[in-house]
């Protein structure tokens, strides 16, 4: 059942955002990377975008300036630099993650810009490196003395 939701996801999304592209035409794949693109780019999506997912290329949504703002915002407490709609975007993981992607993908980063997209990484890895072990930490007090 779910492997037929998330066929009908597809199929729904890449019908209702790409009504001329034959979704019958596409692999699983390309239909999931269409329709992360979909999510991704919004009223962004370009035909170029839909082309480029479609050869494999990674389609970039923001210029290297727009990239190394949106990392001071998502590095500081409170992201006074991001707007509302900003924050609602990387409030979801999976636009966060694909937004990182786009960063990994960047050549012409300033020195600074590096700098802030390594302290964004390493706050969010040190974020979840965190919840594991508070995870573990609550495992070891639930668990019976005789499974420790």
């Amino acid at each position: 059942m779910a492997i037929k939701a998330v066929h009908y996801y597809h199929e729904t999304t890449i019908k209702e955002h790409l009504p001329m592209i034959d979704s019958k035409q596409l692999n699983e794949l390309q239909k999931e990377q269409l329709c992360n693109a979909i999510l991704y780019f919004g009223d962004q999506l370009e035909e170029k975008v839909v082309i480029d997912v479609l050869n494999d290329r990674k389609p970039m949504k923001y210029d290297t300036a727009t990239k190394e703002c949106l990392l001071t915002g998502l590095l500081e407490e409170g992201h006074t630099h991001l707007s509302e709609v900003e924050k609602q975007f990387f409030e979801n993981p999976s636009m966060k993650v694909m937004f990182f992607n786009e960063c990994v993908q960047t050549k012409d980063f300033s020195k600074a810009g590096k700098q802030t997209l390594k302290a964004v990484f390493d706050k969010n890895y040190t974020n979840v490196k965190d919840e594991l072990n508070k995870e573990k930490n609550v495992e070891k007090k639930l668990l019976p003395q005789q499974y420790k």
